[in-house]
């Protein structure tokens, strides 16, 4: 992505998120600090390159997550004009639970013995593995699950929003994309969901040209 917005024409500044890369950090915390970060480096853009610079926040997956919170984040310099939402998902609680009642559901149709299946389910119980998930963040990042909602930020945004999904997306449902383009307050705003089979989970771009032009 970074290879074909620099071939059109435009600057690309590569930021590592938190314990991804060289970035400090030992937890991952799904962008919820990302509206400060991405705030920080979008001033440092400014004073590089002058104030008037026009920015626009692009993510992919995570990545998509991260840029969607930051769009309502009040300590954004007025440079950033717009964001673009990759295969973001809209609540972090909401798809936790999704996964873990997929992997429950696959366990329980799994050809093995009943009585595995019932230590296996009893192991995944879907309420008990999203508590301590959500205890552990709670310890580590001072954040709870329910916090962590890009939805929630976008409905804070009047940034022009441009939101890619797939349909074959079984990692993350179209529908999470449905959702952050519903709950944006912008009033120029695009909602690009292709269809067809693209090979799944952030598998837009396949459709090059499109991509380039959308």
């Amino acid at each position: 992505m970074a290879k074909m917005f620099y071939e059109m024409g435009y600057n690309v500044l590569l930021p590592d998120q938190r314990d991804h890369g060289l970035s400090d950090g030992k937890e991952v915390d799904f962008g919820y600090r990302a509206p400060e970060d991405l705030s920080n480096w979008a001033k440092r853009v400014d004073q590089t390159v002058g104030t008037d610079s026009q920015i626009t926040l692009y993510g992919l997956s995570m990545g998509a997550g991260s840029v969607t919170q930051a769009a309502g984040a009040s300590q954004l310099p007025s440079s950033v004009k717009g964001v673009i939402d990759d295969c973001s998902y809209s609540s972090m609680s909401d798809l936790l639970s999704d996964k873990v009642n997929q992997l429950v559901a696959s366990v329980e149709s799994a050809p093995i013995g009943q009585d595995a299946i019932k230590q296996v389910v009893n192991l995944l119980n879907p309420t008990a593995l999203l508590h301590d998930v959500d205890l552990q963040l709670q310890a580590k990042q001072q954040v709870t699950l329910a916090e962590i909602s890009p939805q929630a930020q976008l409905a804070k945004s009047k940034l022009p929003l441009l939101v890619i999904h797939t349909l074959d997306d079984q990692l993350i449902p179209y529908e999470e994309s449905v959702a952050n383009y519903n709950a944006s307050d912008a009033i120029n705003k695009q909602f690009w969901l292709l269809d067809g089979k693209l090979d799944g989970h952030a598998s837009a771009s396949r459709d090059f040209f499109d991509y380039q032009t959308s």
